[in-house]
C-alpha cells in the first residue's frame, strides 16, 4: 500500500494541468479558512471549502492515468481505482484535522457551541464521503454522477443553513468527546474511500469520459 502511494504522488509531480490543481487546491484551502471565521451560515461553508482540497489529487491521477504509457502499463486497473483514493485519503483526513482546529478556536473564542462544532464536523464528513462517492464513477459517466452528486448534496443543504446538524442530534452530539467526534468523521473518511474504491472497480471498464477530464486534459485522450 505504501508502494502504490508512493507511486500515485510520483506521478502526480508528472501529471497535467498540476499547476491548475494547485491554484485551484490553494484557493479553496484560503477561501475555506476565511469563511471559518465568518458569522452565520458561512461557519458551515467554510468547512465544506476545506473538504474540497483533498479531492483535487484525484484529477491528476486520473489524468495521468490517459497517458499511452499508463494505458500501456500493467498498473493502469490500480491508476484508475486503488491509487487514487490513497493519494487522497492522506489530503482529506489532513483537511478535516485543519478543520478540527479551527472549531477548536471558535469554540475557545466563543462564536460557536461544541454541539454546533460537532455537527459541522459530521456534515464535513458526510460531505467529504459524498465527493468520494461521487469520484468513483465521475470520470466514467460524468453527466449521470453530475446528477446524482447534486441530488445529493440538495439533501444536506438544509442541514448547512440550519445548523450543521439535525436539532434533534444536538443532545447526543453533546454526549461525544470533540475528540469522538474526529474518529467518526475519520470513519466517514474511510468509508468514503471504500465506496470510491468499489465503485471504481465496477466502472473500469469503461472508457474515460472526456467531460470529466477537463480540457487540459481531452488532447491526451
Amino acid at each position: 500500500m505504501i508502494e502504490q502511494i508512493r507511486l500515485g504522488m510520483k506521478m502526480v509531480r508528472y501529471a497535467p494541468g498540476r499547476r491548475t490543481m494547485a491554484a485551484f487546491t490553494a484557493f479553496f484551502f484560503g477561501l475555506g479558512i476565511l469563511w471559518f471565521f465568518l458569522d452565520g451560515v458561512t461557519n458551515r461553508m467554510g468547512g465544506l471549502y476545506l473538504g474540497t482540497c483533498g479531492l483535487y489529487i484525484v484529477q491528476l491521477v486520473m489524468g495521468i492515468s490517459a497517458s499511452s504509457l499508463v494505458q500501456a502499463s500493467p498498473r493502469k486497473k490500480q491508476m484508475q481505482t486503488l491509487i487514487p483514493v490513497l493519494v487522497e485519503l492522506p489530503c482529506c483526513f489532513a483537511v478535516s484535522g485543519v478543520a478540527f482546529l479551527l472549531h477548536l478556536i471558535l469554540i475557545r473564542w466563543g462564536k460557536q457551541t461544541y454541539e454546533e462544532a460537532a455537527g459541522a464536523l459530521m456534515l464535513m464528513g458526510l460531505f467529504q464521503m459524498l465527493m468520494m462517492v461521487y469520484l468513483g464513477f465521475a470520470y466514467k459517466n460524468f453527466l449521470l454522477s453530475i446528477f446524482l452528486f447534486f441530488v445529493a448534496f440538495g439533501s444536506l443543504y438544509p442541514f448547512i443553513v440550519s445548523g450543521g446538524s439535525l436539532p434533534q442530534m444536538m443532545d447526543w452530539l453533546g454526549t461525544i468527546p470533540l475528540w469522538g467526534i474526529l474518529g467518526i468523521n475519520a470513519a466517514q473518511l474511510l468509508l468514503g474511500g471504500l465506496l470510491q474504491y468499489l465503485l471504481s472497480l465496477a466502472v473500469y471498464r469503461l472508457p474515460l469520459s472526456k467531460n470529466a477530464m477537463g480540457v487540459f486534459l481531452r488532447k491526451y485522450m
